[in-house]
């Protein structure tokens, strides 16, 4: 069965952190990097280099501040949602999958 990806906006999504400052994420320039195949061409996971600020604090307690799973929809299939980065770590922006 083929899934819709939509694009929401994050305050819709209960993330109880914050995302890491443009400094940190400049300092970095780390590769882009994609665990997952659903993940568009384009766009990349967080990596070490972006944790800063809360997402750094709290790493023991929520090790991928960045990603939450769970029934969303209703439809019984497990979904994703992401924060992920476009290639020059410019934009961010939340899917869900």
């Amino acid at each position: 069965m083929l899934r819709k990806r939509f694009l929401i906006p994050a305050i819709v999504l209960i993330i109880s952190t914050t995302l890491p400052s443009q400094d940190a994420q400049a300092a970095g320039k780390a590769k882009c990097w994609r665990s997952e195949s659903y993940i568009p061409s384009g766009w990349c996971q967080p990596t070490k280099s972006d944790y800063s600020g809360d997402w750094l604090s709290y790493r023991k307690k929520v090790p991928m501040p960045f990603h939450a799973s769970g029934y969303f929809n209703g439809d019984t299939n497990k979904d994703e949602a992401w924060i992920l980065y476009d290639e020059n770590r410019k934009k961010w922006a939340v899917f869900i999958f």
